[in-house]
């Protein structure tokens, strides 16, 4: 055993109103020098996580890393060969899940149709089935992407207010987490030729402008960390409004770039689930429309849902630089 991950969970009851929460009170400094004795790893999380080989992570292409906490994660990327058994496992129960679910009649009489058979019908139609996997890997890398930039900037903020050697490593660890993803990105737009690309592409703009906006975030993270690395130190002496405003100025910059994502992330949605009605208008399939319309709802709660989340991190963030 090399480590535990504790989770914390809220009780229901707080001073005897049923609809309170509270946490019970637990000594984590005992609990990790306990650890430190026996040379345990323990990590504390909060809420609930997925069953890592559940159907959620399955179909979240490139994204599994964000249903793990990351001490997992580093713990898994010190082990590439335990990592290449995790993904040989995941591929296998993806394999075992498609096979057990019945080809609607829909897709079955598509199949089977002379215009998939012959010369440029089928060619047309596996292009379609493509061009929405990549569009769908665009908006869950998307995802992954604001959700690996808002923990940076609040490790960030924390690093230009204190400073100490284990919150520089903690920023470190943010930062490295970062580069993998967008190396993975740009790592996947290399493997496609632009002109292929667009061709499969054809119908998903919103798509392609997300997947041109991740490619273009080395850039500017490369140039806002060097600022940060340039200012930390003269930052972090400054006290009172003056520091805490300098040091929120730089951590701050994350904020319209998310936003700029987020926003496309949501549009690549829409468009991907309005290309999916609009196939299936032309469906006699009742269960694929009843679905389609189940769906629709989901770009605006996945864009409410995110608005929250980027509300939140951004006090986080407000307050991490506050300094001591």
């Amino acid at each position: 055993v090399s480590g535990l991950i504790v989770q914390r969970r809220l009780h229901k009851g707080g001073g005897g109103d049923p609809d309170k929460f509270y946490k019970e009170p637990l000594d984590e400094g005992k609990i990790r020098a306990i650890g430190a004795r026996l040379k345990l790893e323990i990590d504390f999380i909060y809420g609930e996580l997925p069953h890592f080989s559940s159907t959620l992570v399955r179909r979240a292409p490139g994204t599994w890393r964000s249903f793990l906490p990351q001490t997992v994660a580093r713990y898994l990327d010190g082990r590439p060969d335990l990592l290449s058994k995790l993904h040989d496992n995941l591929e296998a129960d993806a394999k075992i899940e498609a096979m057990s679910i019945p080809t609607p009649p829909a897709a079955k009489a598509k199949r089977g149709s002379p215009s998939s058979s012959s010369g440029g019908g089928g060619v047309e139609e596996e292009d379609g089935s493509s061009g929405e996997k990549i569009a769908a890997e665009c908006v869950m890398r998307g995802l992954e992407v604001v959700h690996s930039l808002q923990f940076e900037r609040g490790q960030t903020g924390l690093y230009l207010s204190v400073g100490t050697d284990r919150l520089k490593k903690d920023l470190d660890d943010a930062m490295s987490n970062t580069d993998r993803i967008v190396r993975e990105i740009v790592s996947a737009a290399d493997e496609n030729n632009d002109d292929d690309e667009r061709r499969i592409m054809n119908e998903y703009d919103e798509a392609l402008a997300l997947a041109a906006e991740l490619r273009r975030i080395p850039e500017w993270l490369s140039r806002d960390r060097r600022i940060v690395r340039k200012k930390a130190t003269r930052l972090r002496s400054l006290r009172g409004a003056e520091g805490w405003e300098g040091r929120y100025s730089l951590v701050e910059k994350f904020n319209p770039r998310i936003v700029i994502i987020i926003g496309a992330v949501v549009r690549a949605l829409r468009e991907i689930l309005s290309n999916h009605s609009n196939d299936n208008n032309n469906d006699d399939d009742a269960e694929d429309a009843t679905v389609t319309l189940q769906m629709r709802d989901a770009p605006d709660l996945l864009l409410r849902w995110s608005e929250g989340k980027e509300a939140l991190g951004r006090l986080r963030a407000l307050v991490s630089a506050g300094g001591g």
